[in-house]
């Protein structure tokens, strides 16, 4: 049984505080100047667990080429049900995660799913902590190859 899993999108996001929301672009387009304004976009199920979306995850099933992910979201104080399929290489809008966005559904920046990342006990924790910190690694020399690590005293 899948306890977790983490969707990797071809996209990047930062906040933009003055405007009071986010900016999801893709990963390939960020200009040098801005890199370090932004961090990959990613969406993360944990069975049990509230989202920044007021979703409840119930149920991921599922493998690393495609999942579906059951739960509720909730709207007030009443649960509706909702159920998404994640698949590598196909894309999703944000108001398909967001029940609250209020942007444009025409926006051109569907986030493609790029890789799936499950967990199904204690071990695959600590290998999707090591995989994940070396797909990020990776992900940053990738799609933003001009950026440093940050040295201690940065």
């Amino acid at each position: 049984m899948v306890t977790s899993a983490i969707i990797m999108t071809d996209c990047s996001w930062d906040e933009l505080e003055s405007e009071n929301r986010l900016a999801l672009v893709r990963s390939e387009s960020i200009p040098e100047s801005l890199s370090r304004n932004y961090r990959p976009f990613f969406l993360n199920f944990e069975v049990g667990s509230t989202d920044g979306f007021k979703k409840i995850c119930k149920k991921i099933d599922g493998d690393e080429n495609s999942i579906t992910v059951q739960g509720v979201i909730m709207v007030g104080r009443f649960p509706r049900p909702f159920t998404k399929e994640y698949t590598v290489g196909e894309s999703f809008t944000i108001a398909q995660i967001n029940p609250d966005h209020e942007g444009d559904d025409t926006d051109p920046i569907s986030p493609v799913v790029t890789d799936i990342f499950l967990v199904k006990n204690e071990k695959d924790e600590v290998r999707l902590a090591k995989k994940f910190k070396e797909y990020l690694e990776e992900w940053c020399a990738t799609n933003l190859p001009w950026t440093q690590p940050l040295s201690s005293t940065e």
